[in-house]
């Protein structure tokens, strides 16, 4: 079993090693990759070198299912599980660390997402085709307007690879197959999230942007979370605690030139903390704690789960969308991100509703009043307007759903 199970993990090596798009390369063109464009000896950087598609195509196919074909050795040769998925990852390691290319080879984003495809069809066969449907469905609606609003894949992986990741541990939890597609995905999204940062996908970008404080939103998401664990008193200290250190940062420097200075000469030449426009207002991080405190405090637990997960994710959504492809402009916003407010709203309700936490109908309201909110040029921050008026739409729904 002990060489068997080397066997295996070697051969995936060799398999992920053995890069077609280096060999078309040379073959076609007499060019080493490695020397050209990004510098990745994969599908994308053989396309942007050569003019012909099939050599393209061939490379796709064969860097996609590598990984699978490494697992199907594994699974041939009788081994468990855990010397299966050691097998595809050695294949991963294999494309991005080839030993005769002095081991500088591709991202292995194909050879990833085959591997993780291949897991999670194996798991959505279980399921009864209503149900595999209705999943397919929300994932494929939510990437279709992500098209629609950014057409970067890349983008569209950073917000959809989370969710898929979301739904197949709500499906099966526990299950060998779903934890393993989840640690490839969260791979995948890496390489998403590197990929955005680097080819710099923002034309849109304000001046003023703290990238720290839209990337840190989703930490925000660690109140709904707690509010499952922990009673409605302590999460409401908890959220208080925070909320009021950051009023007495806020005072303190409204009421003090010297502690304004501090921030917006002195700290800001190394690390900006406040936008401009904050300067004379309470900053929006404290209005965001605001929100949350007082959703959990007028609200029933799952509607203020719901209202204040519109309010980070739709947040983060639109911003992006919005800096990303914010082509329609209306009052202050624009169209796609607002699209993308709406579509992660569902998404996340369809994700509650899996997760059987609540109706989906009930996150279908929520979700529109949270985005028509957000859309509408209140004079009130969308860190209150939004879970306030979300919440209220939910609370009165479920009053007149009985």
């Amino acid at each position: 079993m002990v060489w068997k199970a080397f066997f295996a993990v070697f051969i995936g090596y060799l398999l992920g090693s053995v890069h077609p798009a280096y060999i078309f390369a040379k073959w076609l063109k007499g060019i080493d990759l490695r020397a050209k464009g990004t510098g990745k000896v994969g599908t994308s950087n053989l396309k942007a070198q050569i003019d012909s598609l099939w050599p393209v195509m061939i490379t796709a196919l064969y860097d996609t299912g590598k990984g699978v074909a490494s697992l199907g050795i594994a699974q041939a040769l009788g081994l468990p599980p855990l010397i299966r998925y050691l097998s595809g990852v050695s294949a991963i390691l294999g494309h991005v660390f080839p030993f005769y290319l002095r081991f500088k080879g591709g991202h292995g984003a194909a050879t990833a997402s085959g591997l993780a495809l291949a897991s999670l069809i194996g798991l959505w066969l279980k399921l009864s085709p209503t149900v595999g449907i209705a999943d397919l469905a929300a994932l494929a609606g939510f990437a279709g307007l992500s098209y629609w609003a950014v057409r970067r894949g890349d983008v569209i992986a950073v917000f959809l690879v989370p969710a898929i990741v979301a739904l197949s541990l709500l499906r099966f939890p526990w299950e060998p197959a779903a934890i393993f597609a989840s640690l490839i995905l969260c791979f995948i999204f890496a390489l998403a999230l590197e990929a955005v940062i680097r080819h710099r996908a923002f034309p849109y970008l304000p001046e003023d942007i703290r990238w720290w404080r839209v990337l840190i939103r989703p930490a925000g998401f660690s109140f709904p979370l707690l509010s499952l664990w922990v009673a409605k008193q302590t999460l409401l200290s908890l959220i208080g605690s925070v909320l009021l250190l950051f009023v007495l940062v806020d005072v303190a420097r409204l009421s003090s030139h010297r502690v304004q200075g501090f921030f917006f000469k002195r700290l800001a030449s190394s690390f900006k903390v406040f936008k401009e426009k904050e300067r004379t207002r309470l900053s929006s991080m404290t209005l965001f704690l605001l929100g949350c405190f007082v959703a959990f405090l007028l609200f029933p637990l799952k509607v203020a789960f719901l209202s204040v997960t519109f309010l980070i994710f739709g947040d983060l959504t639109a911003k992006v969308f919005g800096f990303v492809g914010g082509r329609t402009r209306f009052f202050a916003k624009t169209l796609q991100g607002t699209l993308g407010y709406l579509g992660i709203c569902f998404l996340a309700s369809y994700l509650a509703f899996v997760g059987g936490f609540t109706p989906f109908w009930l996150g279908f309201v929520g979700g529109a009043a949270a985005s028509f909110v957000e859309a509408l040029p209140f004079h009130v921050d969308d860190n209150l307007s939004v879970p306030l008026l979300s919440g209220t739409a939910m609370t009165l729904a479920r009053a007149l759903m009985g």
